[in-house]
């Protein structure tokens, strides 16, 4: 079934890993995104993992970062597994096209932001070791 999101907002960066292919290794890059669905008092997120395959994979993961917004077409897909006997399934999207939103200076913004806050952790943490007397 072929679907278009419509705006929606990356939950965390992407995850870029190479798989083996037919032709050698081919990207993926796996993500989540996040859109309020409903109106009014009866508003809830609905959230759902997005794969792109090949050069998308890459241009993806040098684009955007947790809090891009993306407008992403594709198909959708249902992935079922089994682990420790217990059986698990989701829905996901397959990514075929997407379109930037946001303008470069806006996703520079939000991966400066994202850079300055994992200094500020762990900066904090370190400072909460030095605290810890049953840190190692």
């Amino acid at each position: 079934m072929k679907i278009e999101t419509g705006i929606v907002r990356l939950t965390a960066d992407p995850e870029l890993r190479l798989v083996n292919g037919k032709n050698g290794e081919v990207a993926v890059v796996t993500f989540n995104v996040a859109k309020t669905m409903g109106f009014g008092d009866n508003q809830k997120p609905l959230f759902i993992q997005v794969d792109f395959w090949g050069k998308r994979a890459e241009v993806i993961k040098n684009h955007f970062v947790k809090g891009s917004r993306i407008v992403i077409s594709g198909e959708l897909d249902f992935d079922q597994w089994e682990k420790d006997g217990q059986k698990f399934s989701k829905h996901k999207i397959r990514g075929l096209d997407f379109e930037f939103v946001d303008s470069k200076a806006d996703a520079e913004k939000l991966a400066a932001d994202g850079e300055s806050k994992s200094t500020e952790t762990s900066k904090a943490s370190e400072a909460e070791d030095d605290e810890n007397p049953f840190a190692e």
